[in-house]
């Protein structure tokens, strides 16, 4: 189990790179329009945005506590009607991503079973093929995100009609990679 205080030790110096796939319990960073990455602020619940800077396919500015999201398997939650895999999305300290109910912004909290339909999140890759996702909640209506400057809002798309593929921002996932070398001070 990660803290804070040890995951802040254990990503220093390290690379966040876009990874080949996702992997339940691994941690990344989410990203819209290659500029702004959710971020969370325990203190309040709330979730915001906090601006970033990607070069080369890579994270290169600084990357805070808030910053990092653990994708963890959904489960005991039916499968997206889609077909596409759900993940419960965590904070450092286990606090879950939720899409609040009638609200239109994601919050943290506590797990419960008794609206586990506000949990698990989706991606699905893009309609512009360019290796950027969507990242929505599936289910019988599907909810999109936007990052942007200084908020994160979640948006219905109709099943029927409205594509998911194009749905809120662009979305791309960086995952902590090799260390970088460390130069000894002479």
């Amino acid at each position: 189990k990660f803290t804070l205080k040890n995951l802040a030790i254990e990503s220093a110096g390290a690379d966040w790179v876009e990874p080949n796939e996702i992997i339940a319990g691994e941690q990344y960073l989410i990203v819209a329009d290659e500029t702004y990455a959710l971020n969370a602020d325990e203190d309040t619940n709330a979730v915001g945005a906090a601006e970033v800077t990607v070069e080369g396919g890579k994270v290169t500015s600084e990357v805070t506590d808030g910053m990092i999201w653990t994708f963890n398997e959904a489960e005991g939650i039916d499968a997206a009607a889609d077909g596409s895999d759900q993940y419960f999305i965590t904070t450092a300290s286990e606090a879950y991503l939720r899409r609040v109910s009638g609200g239109s912004t994601p919050a943290l909290s506590e797990f419960d079973s008794a609206n586990a339909r506000y949990f698990p999140w989706s991606l699905i890759e893009r309609e512009a093929e360019d290796g950027s996702f969507t990242f929505y909640q599936n289910g019988s209506t599907r909810y999109a995100m936007t990052i942007a400057e200084n908020s994160v809002s979640v948006a219905r798309v109709s099943n029927s009609s409205g594509n998911i593929r194009t749905a809120g921002s662009p979305i791309r996932l960086y995952r902590l990679g090799a260390k970088k070398p460390v130069t000894p001070e002479v």
